[in-house]
């Protein structure tokens, strides 16, 4: 590994850090004022259904290259040719059916566009457009610190900052038509705690236990409070992809 990219990997992941100590240091409070109560076994979180929540179809893991298109100007085009090429392009990106265009300026090549397998910012960054979450940060641009829904309509945490539960949106499709199930969660949920995936979150699940509930809802219980799980894994690392997708076609 070159130095380059082990700074853009320690980037990534001091944000993650940075992530981890905030709302750890913020949940450590909730807890303690939620100590005090022993009626109340379960606090609902401030994300509720009345929130705009997208039920975009979860992109599946054969979504296509986010690397530039080839539609424009080549070396030593004029300047009008550039910007009949451009508006053409434009245009074609804006039909119905037609060919969709997501451009993106990163520092460095981007290597990989599973999210199981990211390790730096500079893959995570085309992966956000491409993917959906549980839960998101919302962009105002360029990034708000506010927590939305996205395949989940809302969630409780338990009292003891160790239980999540998520109710996931209904009617969601994955690009290949398949319905979105509890069972899709779990799938990716196993896949980042687990290590042979590597990913980068995979220290983050360490002492979860995953179950499906009902189709609708999915379970995380720890062997320990940790109260950043959502903003620092659920809402940032753990984008969801179609299992049967990523089944069918491996690392294609």
């Amino acid at each position: 590994m070159d130095d380059t990219a082990g700074i853009k990997s320690m980037t990534f992941m001091n944000r993650r850090r940075f992530l981890l100590v905030s709302t750890a240091t913020a949940g450590a409070a909730l807890l303690a004022a939620c100590g005090g109560s022993s009626n109340d076994n379960t606090a609902t979180s401030s994300a509720s259904t009345a929130a705009s929540a997208s039920t975009s179809a979860a992109t599946s893991a054969s979504s296509g290259s986010a690397s530039p298109s080839s539609g424009g100007a080549s070396t030593g085009a004029t300047p009008q040719a550039s910007a009949a090429a451009s508006a053409a392009s434009t245009a074609a990106a804006g039909v119905p059916g037609g060919k969709k265009i997501y451009r993106i300026g990163t520092p460095s090549a981007i290597t990989e566009l599973d999210p199981g397998h990211t390790t730096t910012e500079v893959n995570n960054a085309p992966q956000e457009a491409l993917f959906d979450y549980v839960a998101r940060y919302t962009y105002d641009p360029p990034l708000g610190n506010a927590i939305l829904p996205d395949l989940a309509k809302s969630w409780d945490l338990s009292s003891d900052g160790t239980t999540f539960t998520f109710h996931l949106q209904s009617g969601v499709k994955f690009h290949n038509g398949d319905e979105m199930t509890a069972d899709d969660i779990k799938w990716n949920f196993d896949r980042y705690q687990n290590p042979d995936t590597g990913s980068s979150a995979g220290p983050d699940w360490k002492g979860a236990t995953i179950t499906v509930v009902d189709p609708s809802t999915v379970e995380v219980k720890f062997d320990h409070p940790n109260v950043a799980f959502i903003p620092a894994t659920i809402a940032y690392s753990c984008k969801i992809i179609s299992p049967k997708v990523s089944q069918q076609l491996g690392d294609k």
